[in-house]
């Protein structure tokens, strides 16, 4: 398979809300790099669609603030990767985007 990321995913566990609807969800990423996450869920949302989303960081290190744009859907359930979708981080405040980058920094070196 063609992997067309821009840059590497690395494997966590991380609390994430989304927002559905008129409120939010509760979620995990199973993945995440500097543009995107793979967010499982019994329920994702069409390719496409567009939504904010609030990724807590481990260890009082801070919350993640962004909007994303879904780029593919998992609707099988495996044995290493539960049903959900991958999305694109489309925008980030500037102070979001060096919290992700120092997060990203520290699970590259662990």
């Amino acid at each position: 398979m063609d992997d067309r990321r821009q840059s590497p995913r690395l494997d966590v566990v991380l609390k994430v809300r989304f927002a559905r609807k008129e409120d939010f969800q509760d979620a995990l990423i199973h993945n995440i790099s500097q543009t995107g996450v793979y967010l499982a869920t019994d329920a994702p949302f069409d390719v496409g669609h567009q939504f904010t989303i609030e990724i807590d960081l481990p260890n009082d290190k801070g919350q993640i603030n962004g909007k994303c744009e879904v780029v593919w859907v998992n609707e099988i359930e495996a044995e290493n990767y539960p049903k959900g979708m991958g999305v694109q981080l489309v925008a980030l405040e500037p102070k979001d985007r060096e919290l992700l980058e120092e997060y990203l920094k520290e699970l590259g070196n662990a």
